[in-house]
């Protein structure tokens, strides 16, 4: 039921229910933040998933990878929506902006020294912004 390698990052959803964790295993779970049970496995990710957060309303996870990939994943059934693909190098960090209703976007960073600005659902769609250097 716990992760099989190192956890790299862990965060609490909006309303304090649950907690994210991303490890070396490639997986991230979704776990009750009081009883301390794991409630979700996200598998998707070919290498170590370097971090994870929840949306400002908690109905979504992003999670970033060493495989250059990052996944959106919706936090009620555990299903992947989204791999965002666009970094040249392993992804570090990956956040929700704060912004509520359709003018949310997910902000990555890269050892390839790049930020990128995302809409979450541009699943196969290059970012909406590239911040390089």
């Amino acid at each position: 039921q716990g992760h099989c390698g190192s956890v790299y990052a862990a965060s609490w959803s909006p309303d304090g229910e649950l907690i994210v964790t991303a490890s070396a295993d490639h997986t991230a779970k979704l776990w009750h933040g009081v009883f301390g049970e794991c409630m979700e496995t996200l598998r998707g990710h070919r290498a170590v998933v370097r971090a994870a957060a929840f949306s400002r309303m908690g109905f979504r996870v992003v999670t970033c990878s060493w495989d250059r990939t990052v996944k959106i994943w919706d936090v009620a059934g555990g299903a992947c929506l989204a791999t965002l693909k666009g970094h040249t190098s392993d992804v570090l960090s990956a956040c929700f902006s704060p912004d509520l209703g359709a003018a949310v976007r997910v902000l990555t960073a890269s050892a390839d020294r790049s930020a990128k600005v995302w809409s979450p659902d541009a699943d196969g769609r290059p970012p909406l912004l590239s911040l390089e250097g």
